[in-house]
């Protein structure tokens, strides 16, 4: 297969680079992962006692509803997950104060154009 001893050399080289490559690239990417997931929470943690407070009021302050419905794209990803982990916990005016971020933020235009 292989006509001297060199191009078997080349070859096992070629090999063995690409291999590391490829080490190389998931070790980086996991890396990225990780260090985006950090900043997500960060941002989210930051946010956490105002979204709670939310859930908890009997009756939610305007100005945290606003404060939340104005959060720019990167803190309301942030924050999303955890609201609509709320959303199937809650009942009764909480659950409609949440609902009503949603509406405000166009999250349940976006989810019902998902769906069609």
């Amino acid at each position: 297969m292989f006509a001297n001893p060199g191009e078997l050399v080349l070859a096992f080289f070629s090999v063995s680079a690409l291999a590391l490559l490829l080490g190389v690239v998931v070790v980086v990417w996991r890396a990225c992962r990780a260090a985006l997931e950090r900043s997500r929470a960060r941002r989210a943690a930051s946010l956490r006692v105002t979204l709670l407070r939310v859930a908890t009021a009997d009756e939610p302050l305007e100005a945290d509803l606003a404060a939340l419905a104005a959060l720019d794209a990167r803190h309301w990803r942030a924050v999303e997950p955890e609201l609509l982990a709320l959303l199937g916990k809650l009942r009764g005016s909480a659950h409609a104060a949440l609902i009503d971020l949603l509406r405000r933020r166009g999250t349940d235009v976006a989810a019902r154009s998902l769906v069609r």
